[in-house]
């Protein structure tokens, strides 16, 4: 029986990243140089450290939630290119693994409710049925 990291735990991630996501938003809407900016900037960047290292954590915890370590992998590629790539371009990255990750949680929360006997293998199956009508 695999461990999975249950929907709260993700959710907690989740809105980290979210909150991180809101702080470069509002830092690319105002100047970089103003003092404020560099603040949400540096938030910002505070936050992914945040994301990176509950996402580790998590991982360490329940090291067969291959769901859940695909998503990481993903967060923790992004983390190490971000550099290179601009703001706008991080910040569609970010959103795709934080809709990725809702689904997860979703899916989870789902399963929960249902006594873990829906009747797929995994979410990714559900979306790819869906998709398919």
């Amino acid at each position: 029986n695999v461990t999975e990291a249950s929907a709260y735990v993700v959710e907690e991630i989740e809105e980290k990243l979210e909150s991180s996501v809101k702080m470069l938003l509002s830092a690319l809407r105002k100047s970089r140089r103003s003092i404020s900016g560099k603040k949400d900037l540096a938030s910002y960047e505070q936050g992914l450290e945040g994301v990176l290292r509950l996402f580790d954590k998590t991982v360490e915890e329940y090291p067969e939630d291959q769901e859940l370590k695909k998503i990481v992998d993903r967060f923790s590629s992004f983390y190490s290119e971000k550099g290179l790539i601009d703001e706008q371009a991080q910040k569609e990255k970010l959103s795709n693994i934080s809709s990725d990750l809702k689904s997860l949680i979703q899916w989870r929360k789902l399963e929960t409710a249902h006594g873990r006997t829906l009747g797929f293998s995994d979410f990714r199956s559900l979306r790819s049925e869906s998709k398919k009508r």
